[in-house]
């Protein structure tokens, strides 16, 4: 099987060349044993989503301070291009998740994204406050009540929250 070569896919032979090292030093004290399976890696892809990440954030900051009237929308777009640079570019999503962050958004999300850490986490919605009660119900039936997901109760886990104040440091004087 050939590998299609570019700028945006190297392998552990072109990594150990970057590196400066030969193959073998790679193989013994860089590469872990989880990584066996990988075939190339995408280090321009997976750059390329930190730094659009990074610049969301900023971005959604500005927003909140600037409070246009369409902040909600705004942010909610941010959210939905967060979450699908995680699916496609870092490639940390999975199938479940992206059908949640579908039917979050069919429901009334402005904007959802997974969180987490991806790889099977959760998301987090942008839900405007009048919609929640339905928002939920739809979502608790459209995601855990149908096909293979019919879940008892207590393994069901869906509920609103306010944003906070975030982490603190307290110094004492």
């Amino acid at each position: 099987m050939s590998i299609p070569r570019s700028k945006e896919c190297l392998d552990n032979y072109e990594l150990a060349s970057l590196a400066g090292g030969k193959i073998s030093y790679w193989n013994e004290h860089v590469e872990s044993k989880n990584l066996d399976y990988v075939l190339i890696f995408k280090l321009y892809q997976r750059a390329k989503h930190v730094y659009s990440e990074a610049a969301r954030v900023l971005q959604f900051k500005k927003i909140c301070e600037e409070a246009p009237d369409n902040m909600v929308q705004l942010l909610g777009e941010l959210m939905n291009q967060s979450h699908e640079s995680c699916r496609d570019m870092y490639e940390c999503s999975c199938p479940e998740l992206d059908q949640l962050v579908d039917i979050c958004r069919k429901f009334g999300a402005q904007g959802s994204r997974l969180t987490g850490a991806g790889w099977g986490g959760c998301t987090v919605s942008l839900v405007p406050a009048d919609k929640l009660p339905s928002f939920l119900a739809n979502v608790q039936e459209a995601y855990y009540q149908s096909g293979d997901r019919c879940l008892a109760p207590e393994k069901q886990s869906l509920f609103a929250t306010k944003p906070g104040g975030g982490a603190l440091v307290f110094l004492e004087a």
